[in-house]
């Protein structure tokens, strides 16, 4: 892809190679290591056999272009991870090869942007969680997709703030600072489209501590 990445890796406790584990790809890694305490809830979920032993993947935005560009529905973005990321991490680790088996997850524009990879590329990622997704840039542009383009297998978790009413620069009471209406737009479509889906919203802000508390 011609960008910088600096990826860090989870394995489970007792990671056998001779096995195969899911895998879950954040954007944001750094972030949800360092304000999201992943690995600790990635330990305990484990250990209390709330999900099975997993990879996790924690993916740092790029060196040359930073979230704000990679984030942004970008096919370069989208084709860096699904084609290069993937095949690189499976290539270490004993990872399952199945998209059901693969799941990407992200915040704010992190999350919009593992709704769109998902939706291009079912082939590689069919599971999905978006919290308190950026789905209001580029005048609903993903929301848009969902509701227009063919019906993909993925599952999508989704998860928004009710004070998430006005974020980033953005005019106050314009469409694309209102994250909450966003994601209520996103969530009807997803309902409408026939999408297995899962929703909630919480009295918190756009903030880790929400997507923290949520992340399990």
């Amino acid at each position: 892809s011609g960008t910088t990445h600096r990826v860090r890796v989870y394995l489970p406790p007792e990671y056998e190679p001779a096995r195969r584990y899911p895998s879950v790809y954040f954007g944001d890694g750094g972030d949800y290591l360092n304000f999201a305490q992943a690995t600790t809830i990635f330990d305990n979920l484990i250990a209390a056999g709330a999900i099975p032993p997993s990879i996790a993947v924690f993916v740092d935005p790029s060196v040359e272009h930073g979230r704000l560009i990679d984030y942004d529905l970008n096919p370069r973005y989208v084709a860096f991870v699904c084609d290069e990321l993937v095949a690189w991490i499976d290539a270490r680790y004993a990872t399952h090869d199945r998209p059901d088996q693969r799941a990407i997850a992200g915040a704010s524009f992190g999350g919009l942007i593992a709704l769109s990879i998902a939706h291009e590329r079912p082939d590689v990622f069919r599971l999905v969680a978006s919290q308190s997704g950026f789905v209001s840039r580029r005048d609903d542009a993903i929301i848009e997709r969902y509701g227009r383009a063919s019906l993909q297998p993925i599952a999508i978790h989704l998860i928004v703030g009710t004070y998430e009413t006005h974020i980033g620069p953005f005019e106050r009471g314009s469409a694309e600072a209102d994250f909450l209406r966003g994601n209520r737009r996103l969530r009807a479509v997803l309902q409408a489209r026939g999408y297995r889906h899962a929703y909630a919203e919480y009295h918190a802000g756009h903030a880790w501590g929400l997507w923290r508390d949520r992340l399990a």
